[in-house]
């Protein structure tokens, strides 16, 4: 028969694990974008890195101040209360859940804060958006040239050994993926699937 630390042990060590994989996750290098023919030759940093603690950074920097304080300060408090302070409030109520002995009644109630707080949780929908709309950014360049290159489009094959990535195109957006997202990916599944294995055991102790 398990030790009773031997059943109580693992689920939080996975818990505890995978979050901070995920705050760790954050300050990694996430994905580049390589930009390469005539726009890539133009241009002072044809490679760039960045991480997934960036985008919430972009967000603020790249509005106009008047426009930040209502609309952008609203997404950028959303993204942080979502993908930063949900995640860890819910871990922090389901270890209790799980490894704490309490009353049916504060089962109950701590079982209600893990499943309001696993709502608001979002990291897993942010790490598949930023993967998604990383993936979809060559198409979506192309599709802000338009026809502006058309002119020039004919002469570029002339001239792809001097051009970024030996590319005789106007532009060619090359997105890369790197162990940020990884990381995140990894500690979004240990950590989901460890809280609803927890949630659900939590429902049967309370008879829901």
């Amino acid at each position: 028969n398990l030790s009773p630390l031997a059943v109580l042990l693992p689920p939080v060590l996975l818990l505890t694990s995978a979050i901070a994989g995920a705050y760790a996750s954050l300050a990694l290098p996430a994905f580049s974008l390589r930009f390469d023919g005539l726009i890539g030759t133009l241009v002072t940093q044809p490679l760039k890195t960045f991480r997934l603690i960036d985008l919430a950074t972009l967000l603020m920097t790249s509005a106009a101040p008047d426009d930040f304080p209502p609309v952008t300060a609203t997404l950028v408090a959303i993204l942080i209360a979502t993908v930063l302070i949900a995640p860890l409030l819910w871990t922090a109520h389901l270890i209790p859940l799980w490894s704490l002995p309490l009353t049916r009644s504060s089962q109950r109630k701590l079982l209600i804060a893990c499943e309001r707080l696993y709502a608001w949780s979002l990291i897993d929908v942010f790490i598949l958006t930023v993967v998604t709309g990383i993936h979809q950014l060559p198409q979506y360049a192309i599709f802000m040239i338009g026809n502006e290159c058309d002119a020039i489009d004919p002469l570029l094959p002339y001239f792809a050994d001097q051009l970024a990535g030996g590319v005789g195109k106007c532009l060619r957006l090359v997105p890369s993926f790197h162990e940020g997202c990884f990381v995140l990916l990894v500690a979004c599944v240990l950590n989901i699937t460890t809280g609803l294995y927890i949630t659900h055991v939590g429902r049967q102790a309370v008879g829901w």
